[in-house]
């Protein structure tokens, strides 16, 4: 398979394409609130408060690490939690799938085995997919993966390596 097919259109771009027509219906299983409760107003007055403490640079494009204002902020309430990290160990990432997609590229090589609990985010088996890492979906109940699913994707890893 191709790098490029594993990131084909999935379940939750048919639902968002399907849901695009349909604004009466909220759909949970998407992750995308009702827009009227999105905080506009709040977002616009930061926006204007950093713009004008920072000027429009601050709308550019930035260090992949994250912008340096935010870094030191999440730092400072990281140190308020007891928790002591130098700013070149820190990220800040666009989102859940841009966090993850950025920590399967530090982690993963091609032809890594990922395993994923069933049922799994998709967006993130289609990132394992994207960077040539197989997924396996192991079979799960409350309380997670079950140890009888997981003895033979052990197994077969172990037998190819």
């Amino acid at each position: 398979m191709s790098l490029a097919s594993a990131v084909h259109s999935g379940p939750i771009d048919d639902l968002y394409a399907t849901l695009a027509h349909r604004p009466e219906v909220i759909s949970f299983a998407m992750g995308a609130p009702d827009p009227g409760v999105l905080p506009t107003t709040v977002m616009a007055a930061l926006v204007e408060t950093v713009i004008g403490k920072y000027g429009p640079a601050v709308l550019q494009y930035g260090k992949t690490q994250g912008w340096p204002p935010m870094l030191d902020q999440a730092r400072t309430l990281l140190r308020q939690r007891h928790i002591h990290c130098s700013l070149d160990r820190m990220h800040i990432s666009t989102g859940a799938s841009g966090a993850l997609h950025n920590v399967a590229m530090a982690m993963l090589d091609p032809g890594d085995v990922v395993l994923v609990e069933t049922p799994s985010y998709q967006p993130a088996i289609k990132t394992f997919r994207s960077l040539g890492a197989p997924v396996v979906a192991i079979d799960c109940d409350e309380h997670g993966m079950l140890p009888d699913a997981l003895d033979l994707p052990l197994r077969c890893e172990s037998a190819s390596s």
